[in-house]
């Protein structure tokens, strides 16, 4: 599709992520002559559309881009209005490494996003947030620091083969944990540290025990020996629908069941249990 539509606009840049797409175009009118290709490709495809506003800025992902009308494009992290700004807190049981890094995650972040001049107010809005969330002020400017060094560090430093040791991984215990990854780090091992069980842990979906196999509706897939595969889609539950198959077919009913008028002119057996 794209060998079609490439030759007939102008499309200057063009980024896709998953469902949501960038594209940069000499005017508004190209754009939307590329949008208009989009949806006629399938009846099921709606394509919107949603271009710079007044102050040429537009919003895409977690990235506003700000177009400074000079041919360059500056950066910074994008929010929604709605954001609550509500981190883990330092009180809650896991590895203090782990709440460390979350905060990390975020400075790197903002250097991989912002443009220079937007660096700056990024960092200070992160320490801001995570203060509020009753983390130490003067522990996240230190972690900032931090990455800033290791992000200009001279990058031919030799890495550390701390990688390759063997992981344990252990629940986190407040006191005890720091003390048993020293003695595994000198036993030679690696060791990491996940939360205790809690509300989520406890509650969600993969914890339930499992429904018997074939018993809800949905998609089903049935095999017979000649190669050929029969795919139904029923509102039964699916071995009670594969029941009826059967029946249809002891029955002599083959107007009810392409199964049983399939096994009726063929010599090989249909593995109804697979």
């Amino acid at each position: 599709m794209a060998t079609t539509m490439i030759p007939l606009i102008d499309i200057k840049s063009f980024h896709r992520y998953v469902d949501d797409s960038h594209a940069r175009f000499s005017n508004l009118n190209q754009a939307e002559q590329l949008q208009t290709i989009l949806n006629r490709q399938h009846p099921s495809l709606k394509y919107t559309i949603e271009v710079e506003n007044k102050n040429k800025i537009l919003n895409f992902l977690d990235i506003t881009i700000i177009n400074n009308t000079q041919g360059k494009y500056e950066f910074k992290v994008y929010r929604k209005d709605a954001i609550t700004n509500i981190q883990i807190k330092p009180q809650s049981n896991h590895d203090p490494k782990i709440l460390k890094a979350i905060f990390k995650g975020y400075i790197h972040r903002a250097y991989s996003i912002c443009s220079e001049n937007h660096l700056k107010n990024e960092i200070n809005f992160l320490i801001q947030v995570f203060t509020e969330n009753g983390y130490d002020e003067k522990m996240l400017k230190d972690v900032s620091n931090q990455v800033q060094k290791k992000r200009f560090a001279n990058k031919n430093e030799i890495p550390s083969n701390s990688n390759n040791l063997p992981t344990i991984s252990l629940p986190w215990i407040p006191i005890i944990s720091p003390r048993l990854r020293r003695i595994f780090r000198k036993a030679g091992y690696r060791t990491v540290f996940k939360s205790n069980a809690n509300l989520k842990t406890l509650l969600t979906s993969k914890n339930k025990s499992k429904l018997p196999c074939n018993s809800t509706p949905g998609t089903y897939l049935i095999k017979c020996k000649c190669s050929k595969v029969y795919v139904g889609e029923t509102k039964l539950q699916i071995r009670t629908r594969v029941q009826q198959h059967q029946k249809f077919l002891a029955e002599g009913k083959l107007n009810q069941s392409a199964l049983a008028l399939h096994k009726v002119n063929c010599n090989e057996d249909i593995e109804w249990n697979k």
